[in-house]
C-alpha cells in the first residue's frame, strides 16, 4: 500500500492538501473500492538515489510523477490549495520515495517536536507513508517524518483502532525547505 497523509495545525487547507494523497493508495485502511484504484508505477534505481531532499538523482528522473491529487478532509474530492508531487523508485534491497509538497510559505509549517517516536501526530505538519504488508486493508506499518526530518514509525491495527507505537523500523529520511516546497525522500 502506497498512502501519503500530512496533517497539521498549519492550517486545515494545508493539511487537507497534502493529506489528498490518501486517494492514491494502491490499498486503503478501509474497504477497497468498486472502481477503479489509482497506482504508481515504481521506477528501478539502477542506483541508490542520494539521501539528500532533492530530486536530481537518476532513478527520479525516470519516475513517473504522481500529481494532481484531491482533498480527503475537510471536504473529499476538493481541489487542494497547493499541489504535492510524488515518485517512487525500487530496487532489489529498498523502496523509495521521494515528494514534494509545495506550499504557499514552507516556513509556515509546524515542525515542533525533535525526538524520534515524539508526538509528531499531534502538533505537527507531516507526511505518512503505510504499508499493508498483508494487503488486509486493517493493518499497516506506518513511516511519519515532519518537515525538520524528525522519524516516527509503528503499526496502524484493526483499521488504526490500535496504533502500537514500539515497532521501529530501519529507515532514513532527508527533507529540504524550498522557496515554495518542502521536499523528502524515504528509504
Amino acid at each position: 500500500m502506497i498512502c501519503h497523509q500530512c496533517f497539521g495545525p498549519e492550517s486545515a487547507r494545508r493539511a487537507a492538501t497534502i493529506c489528498s494523497l490518501i486517494f492514491l493508495c494502491l490499498s486503503t485502511m478501509s474497504a477497497p473500492a468498486a472502481a477503479e484504484t489509482p497506482q504508481i508505477i515504481a521506477a528501478h534505481a539502477a542506483e541508490p538515489p542520494i539521501l539528500d531532499g532533492v530530486f536530481d538523482d537518476l532513478c527520479w528522473l525516470m519516475a513517473p510523477r504522481a500529481s494532481g491529487f484531491v482533498e480527503s478532509s475537510p471536504e473529499t474530492g476538493a481541489q487542494p490549495a497547493f499541489d504535492t508531487d510524488l515518485r517512487v523508485a525500487v530496487d532489489a534491497d529498498a523502496l523509495y520515495l521521494a515528494f514534494r509538497a509545495h506550499t504557499g510559505d514552507p516556513d509556515a509549517l509546524v515542525t515542533s517536536v525533535m525526538q524520534r517516536d515524539g508526538a509528531i501526530l499531534r502538533s505537527d505538519d507531516y507526511f505518512i507513508f503505510l504499508l499493508d504488508t498483508f494487503h488486509d486493508h486493517r493493518d499497516a506499518y506506518y513511516f511519519m517524518v515532519n518537515a525538520a526530518g524528525v522519524q516516527s514509525d509503528g503499526r496502524l491495527i484493526d483499521e488504526g483502532v490500535t496504533i502500537d507505537g514500539s515497532w521501529d523500523g530501519t529507515w532514513r529520511v532527508a527533507t529540504r525547505r524550498g522557496r515554495r516546497s518542502v521536499s523528502e525522500k524515504h528509504f
